[in-house]
């Protein structure tokens, strides 16, 4: 009895003491706060449950006001939901929360993504030019040959019963990413096994698990665990295929002549290159192997999950299915030949699909950012050394986009007046000087996919069925993403 007294005394004055030294202001607070947990007991067990959160939340941001606070714990975090303050913040502050480093930190060590902003500086100024638009049209012969795989695989798949075509479109993104960025082909080389794709799942659903479990946090019981030990084993596996398709690279630069390696005196060339030719000079071998797992990581995966929302919902909508076809006649007849860098401008109506399916349903629905100053916004000040939320899905169905901001529209995109004024409006790939490096490429590559995918296919599917759950900071589908294929002209 006296020692939980004394507990509930420290307790009761460490949450007096935070009141003094964590006090972000007068803001209005989520709903369900309660005293010294703050929001904590609201946090899900799983990333169903986490996603449900993270909608319900924004949703609130937008109702309550612009910026809103969510308490875990002791510890205050502001929530961002205003298209021109969230680029405010973005555009001020490069810095990423440390929890969001502290749990990365062994998947993609100090890679882009969540790396100090130091080492990111330096990385980003290095790998610009290799997503130069002159680097990706030249990888348009691969995003060809690499779709046409597909398409050839998705024969076994054909039939009226829906089905998890998911495998499919994550090994073509794998293979695709690898074969343009690392310069390696996968297709039937050892290096590579389905047990490496499943793997990096894993890996993203063992990382929600341990942010959702609020006894994880702590380094000292986390290593001690079951789940650390999975995840060290999924890791290996990651990594060595990592280091071996840069040894493959390593050995194709050593053993090939000079003059057939057209990119070595290029300043534009693809990103393997670039960190090959600095390793031991201003890059670490760990710090290529870490670029390397960003650019595989969030290529493949965001890459599969946003042509799998697409193919739903284009499944769902026969008039939306029916334009597609019509462009692509117009575009290509009936020729089954390589989409061209001259046919991506013509797809005017695919691309459309492309950018109200990342608005709907944004793959990555927030980002994470530490103020280092007192930022003025709008109509509040944010002040110095708190963690912010900044609602990229609540920006994207804001009512700036009209009453019609929660329906899925394509034609949106080819009425400007359709569209908000706001330039800040469209933001699935982030934005300021820390967005997503590839937005260019993604959509590049999912439009030559599509157009050989929707030649040859067409699709039927429920998206009302769809239930989604966040994985990391990625969304995806874990119930009713299962669609039929079947050929157009049959």
């Amino acid at each position: 009895m006296f020692f939980l007294l004394v507990f509930l005394l420290v307790t009761i004055l460490f949450y007096w003491l935070s009141c003094i030294y964590f006090n972000p202001g007068d803001f209005p607070t989520y709903p369900g706060e309660l005293p010294l947990i703050g929001h904590l007991h609201l946090l899900p067990s799983n990333s169903i449950e986490l996603w449900n959160l993270i909608k319900q939340i924004a949703d609130a941001g937008l109702k309550i006001g612009n910026v809103i606070l969510v308490r875990f714990g002791f510890f205050p975090v502001y929530v961002i939901t205003d298209p021109d303050d969230c680029y405010k913040l973005a555009t001020g502050t490069f810095h990423k929360p440390e929890i969001v480093k502290k749990y990365s930190k062994d998947i993609m060590g100090n890679g882009l993504l969540f790396g100090p902003v130091s080492v990111w500086k330096s990385h980003r100024k290095l790998l610009n030019p290799s997503f130069n638009q002159k680097v990706l049209d030249g990888f348009m012969n691969e995003f060809n040959e690499q779709s046409k795989v597909l398409v050839k695989e998705l024969e076994n798949a054909v039939g009226n019963t829906p089905k998890d075509h998911r495998s499919s479109f994550e090994r073509s993104a794998l293979r695709t990413i690898c074969a343009t960025t690392v310069g390696v082909h996968i297709n039937g080389n050892e290096i590579y096994s389905d047990k490496f794709l499943e793997s990096f799942k894993d890996i993203l659903t063992l990382l929600t698990k341990r942010f959702t479990s609020i006894h994880y946090f702590c380094n000292w019981i986390y290593e001690r665990t079951k789940l650390k030990k999975e995840m060290d084993q999924l890791l290996k596996f990651t990594h060595d295929f990592t280091e071996k398709m840069l040894q493959v690279k390593r050995n194709e630069i050593a053993n090939a002549p000079r003059e057939e390696i057209k990119f070595l005196d290029s300043h534009y060339k693809p990103i393997i290159y670039h960190l090959l030719e600095n390793e031991n000079k201003t890059l670490s071998l760990e710090e290529i192997k870490d670029e390397i797992n960003v650019i595989i990581l969030t290529g493949f995966e965001t890459s599969t999950n946003l042509i799998i929302f697409v193919l739903l919902l284009v499944g769902t909508y026969p008039h939306v299915q029916q334009k597609i076809f019509e462009e692509l006649e117009e575009v290509f007849g009936d020729s089954d030949r390589d989409v061209t860098k001259a046919d991506l401008s013509k797809l005017v109506y695919i691309d459309a699909v492309l950018k109200e399916t990342s608005r709907y349903v944004p793959v990555v629905p927030l980002i994470g950012r530490v103020s280092t100053e007192d930022v003025q916004l709008k109509n509040c000040v944010l002040k110095k050394g708190y963690v912010c939320i900044l609602m990229l899905y609540a920006i994207l169905h804001h009512p700036m986009w009209g009453p019609d901001a929660d329906q899925w529209i394509p034609e949106r995109w080819l009425d400007p007046q359709r569209l908000p004024a706001n330039p800040h409006a469209y933001v699935p790939f982030s934005f300021g000087k820390r967005n997503c490096i590839g937005k260019t490429y993604a959509f590049m590559s999912l439009k030559v996919t599509l157009a050989h995918f929707f030649r040859r296919y067409k699709v039927f599917s429920n998206f009302a069925n769809v239930k989604l759950k966040m994985d990391s900071v990625v969304l995806r589908p874990y119930s009713g993403y299962e669609f039929c294929i079947q050929y157009r002209n049959k």
